[in-house]
């Protein structure tokens, strides 16, 4: 009996899904032969990918959503292939042999990084393919035709440099699915990709039995163990990494030769989520993972991926609930995966829930700024873009930049009462966004405009907000220890079902309904509360116009943080865990009234997947300012959204200028990630 509760508990997720699937496949009514030869088709194509994921879990490193650099790099092999002419098999072998160096390099910057941040190796991967995609994206948007000769013409954009959006793969187009043909009952099976997933899983079996591997296993099991007996676990953590670089990038190869183009600015970006799903669909975890796992996990993910938009058409009326039903899934499975690791991990190193507190100042509550190197060096470089930027242009810049301060400064202030409490980095800012949302689109339903229309928004707001931001509290509770990684992905499933809400919820004002299909993806404010802080008591001087009302209303949020949590002295008692859920309630509810301000002053209501985008600048902000992962203070918030705006307005006005062509996008996105990944590398012990 206690075998099988055993079995059940370890593969849970797997067993649910066949149960699913069970059900959705006679309701998806699709042809029994059409999803065998799509099954098959799939299990040749994606199965690589998902066991390049193996070795860093064995390792002890976790879910790699680092992989995505190999992805990248088995994408610029393609595009070169493509250039050259270098067709069939060969041209494969070739892409392989150019990604080889580019994935080894990535990976060991990618494990040296993650060696820096022990205990946040799943974060910090998740930050770093954010960060090196804006690096890719310089390399074939910018580098390609201009530092980088293109012999072929047609792949360039019209500009003359660049690598176009789709690049055709005509000349390699499942060359592997048609080298040893074979075809069972109408059925085509991909011989060819079997034999390399074979052999990849020999590989990998053999490499876990030999002295290396038997010591990667080791160090992942406990690393302060392994390297009293004398291994190296710093070395084995990043050749496991480089390892698993290197199967990303043949990985990403076979799976896009099978498709025949390339999306060059997105195939690779989700690859790392949709990969480390398929893994735990097979009943992997953060600590345990097989090849039976990942080819198990291909075949329930991809049956999944077939029948859930038929079964919501056939049972809805609307394949669109089957796109956001797969996604929910997707994230919540990894969600799902990580809240137990964690929890377990929280568990086992049991966390008081009670502290005794001394100076403030000497806590996690340190109200110290910090305006260090990093910061002088910011400052300095704004400074020279001034000087050199064209006089005419200098009062619309600082206009743009005061107006950013406003509008995203109290975004930035949402971070610091999580940061205060030991939280971490909100990465879980977009929860605090939907919660504005919601109260933003029914001000706008019950029809208040103006002043009221603003203030009912963030009324309404705030007891959203008190909402989530308890529920979201008591879960971050019970993963002390991985905070950021689990608010990233539960942010995710909040806005994933926010968008189901915006589908099927009654509104009828027609400003915000679209054609009768639920709310538009974006939402006009004018006639409501457009630029109403904006536009209070605001002057203009010489084209410089000072948005006073957006200016002051942040700095009076500012007052109402600083007075809650001001600082004291003397012996404290705290509760730790109410501690925690009341910051975390309090940020989700500055979050939600930041949004508000946002949208106020930017013209626009962005719904559905819109909230996604919002927690990474202003994290990066905060860091800017001099913020650490458990670290923080007023001062950090306002010298961070000051340089931050200040980059964001000033860089491409000058890069644009001189390089004639807008890079800002890229540029923003590379500040952003860079911090993030600073921080999460540099970070001060938690005390709590």
């Amino acid at each position: 009996m206690k075998t099988l509760r055993l079995f059940l508990i370890e593969n849970a997720v797997p067993i649910i899904f066949i149960v699913l699937l069970a059900i959705g496949i006679p309701a998806s009514g699709l042809p029994g032969k059409y999803i065998v030869q799509e099954i098959l088709t799939r299990l040749g194509r994606s199965s690589f990918l998902v066991i390049s994921l193996l070795l860093p879990i064995i390792a002890g490193m976790g879910l790699n959503f680092g992989m995505v650099l190999g992805a990248m790099a088995g994408q610029i092999g393609l595009v070169f292939i493509v250039d050259w002419g270098v067709i069939g098999i060969p041209g494969l072998l070739l892409a392989a042999l150019i990604s080889l160096p580019i994935s080894i390099l990535l990976g060991w910057m990618c494990g040296s990084v993650m060696n820096k941040a022990k205990g946040h190796e799943m974060v910090t991967g998740y930050i770093l393919a954010f960060f090196m995609n804006s690096i890719y994206m310089l390399f074939v948007l910018y580098a390609m035709g201009t530092i980088i000769p293109v012999l072929n013409p047609a792949l360039l954009l019209s500009r003359g440099y660049g690598v176009r959006s789709t690049v055709d793969l005509a000349s390699v187009r499942q060359v592997l699915e048609a080298f040893i043909p074979l075809k069972v009952a109408g059925v085509d099976i991909p011989v060819l990709n079997y034999l390399i997933i074979a052999a990849i899983s020999f590989f990998i079996v053999w490499f876990r039995k030999t002295k290396f591997g038997q010591d990667m296993r080791a160090a992942g099991q406990d690393r302060e163990v392994a390297s009293a007996t004398g291994i190296a676990v710093n070395r084995a953590r990043i050749i496991a990494i480089i390892v698993s670089t290197v199967l990303a990038g043949f990985g990403q190869i076979i799976y896009l030769q099978n498709l025949g183009t390339i999306n060059t600015t997105n195939s690779h970006e989700q690859i790392g989520l949709f990969s480390i799903a398929t893994l735990l669909f097979g009943g992997a975890s953060v600590t345990k993972a097989s090849i039976p796992n990942a080819i198990l996990g291909v075949v329930l993910f991809h049956l999944l991926y077939l029948v859930t938009p038929l079964v919501n058409r056939n049972l809805v009326g609307a394949e669109v609930f089957g796109d956001y039903f797969r996604t929910f899934i997707i994230y919540g499975v990894i969600l799902l995966t990580l809240v137990l690791y964690f929890w377990k991990r929280a568990d086992q190193e049991e966390y008081p829930n009670v502290s005794l507190l001394g100076e403030y100042e000497a806590s996690t509550y340190s109200y110290k700024g910090r305006f260090g190197l990093l910061q002088a060096i910011i400052a300095i470089y704004l400074f020279v873009l001034f000087i050199v930027a064209p006089v005419g242009s200098l009062s619309g810049a600082l206009s743009k930049i005061f107006s950013g301060i406003g509008m995203s400064g109290v975004l930035v202030l949402a971070l610091l009462p999580m940061i205060q409490s030991g939280c971490g980095l909100n990465f879980g800012l977009p929860i605090g966004v939907v919660a504005g949302l919601f109260g933003a689109t029914i001000s706008i339903e019950m029809g208040f405009t103006g002043v009221w229309g603003f203030i009912f928004a963030i009324i309404l707001s705030q007891v959203f907000g008190a909402i989530f931001g308890y529920g979201y509290g008591a879960l971050l509770n019970n993963v002390k220890g991985g905070e950021m990684i689990v608010s990233m992905f539960f942010s995710m499933i909040t806005v994933t079902l926010a968008s189901i809400a915006w589908r099927i919820l009654p509104f009828t004002n027609h400003v915000m309904v679209y054609d009768g299909e639920g709310l538009r993806s974006t939402i006009a404010l004018e006639g409501f509360w457009w630029q109403i802080l904006d536009d209070f008591l605001a002057f203009e001087i010489a084209g410089f116009k000072f948005p006073t009302g957006l200016i002051l209303f942040f700095l009076l949020i500012s007052l109402a943080v600083w007075a809650f949590y001001r600082p004291k002295t003397g012996t404290v008692i705290a509760n730790v865990n109410r501690t925690r859920i009341v910051s975390v309630v309090i940020s989700t509810m500055l979050g939600a009234i930041g949004v508000i301000v946002y949208q106020q002053s930017f013209g626009f209501i962005q719904l559905y997947y819109g909230p996604l985008y919002m927690a990474f600048p202003a994290v990066a902000a905060i860091l800017i300012g001099g913020a650490g992962v458990n670290k923080v203070s007023l001062a950090n918030v306002f010298i961070g959204v000051a340089l931050y705006q200040g980059i964001l307005v000033m860089t491409p006005l000058i890069f644009n200028a001189l390089l004639k062509s807008d890079m800002s996008d890229v540029i923003r996105i590379i500040v952003a990630n860079g911090m993030i990944l600073y921080a999460l590398t540099h970070r001060t012990k938690v005390l709590i």
